[in-house]
């Protein structure tokens, strides 16, 4: 059983390095092989396309947002945003129809154009095109608010 072992791990370096450095070296490898495996899951395939690799402050506004707004882009992110078409697909709603209009099926590409929303799109996102959900921290801010409003009005 101990040769099994020594057969799936690395021979370890004998050379000695200072705590920060061993630390330095264990956090790089962990990402690597978290890096990995996230490039070979067939699951997440939404947001592997838009962040490849693990996001840092630096590189994704998402984390400079407030803990309410991060959580709604990450369900928008994922697509487990509890839109009717969602909830109605979990068992949790018996209609699929837009709660603002009644007439479409509630997707977040329906909340982005309902009619019925027009004002609140103008209010919360106001020169912004559209959600955007990978873009500056003023961008998703405008985002989450204008779905946190969509989703609970």
């Amino acid at each position: 059983m101990a040769k099994d072992s020594a057969h799936t791990h690395p021979k370890q370096d004998d050379r000695k390095v200072s705590l920060e450095a061993a630390k330095a070296i264990i956090k790089a490898q962990i990402k690597n092989e978290w890096t990995k495996q996230w490039a070979d899951e067939t699951t997440g395939r939404k947001v592997w396309n838009a962040l490849k690799e693990p996001a840092s402050a630096s590189s994704d506004a998402w984390w400079r947002l407030k803990r309410m707004e991060q959580t709604i882009i990450s369900k928008l992110r994922t697509g487990h945003c509890p839109t009717n078409s969602y909830l109605h697909l979990m068992g949790k709603m018996g209609t699929s129809l837009c709660r603002h209009c009644e007439r479409d099926t509630e997707t977040i590409e329906h909340l982005s154009v309902c009619p019925h929303l027009f004002e609140a799109r103008e209010l919360f996102m106001q020169n912004q095109a559209g959600p955007v959900l990978y873009g500056t921290e003023e961008q998703l801010r405008m985002t989450a608010n204008f779905f946190n409003y969509a989703l609970n009005e």
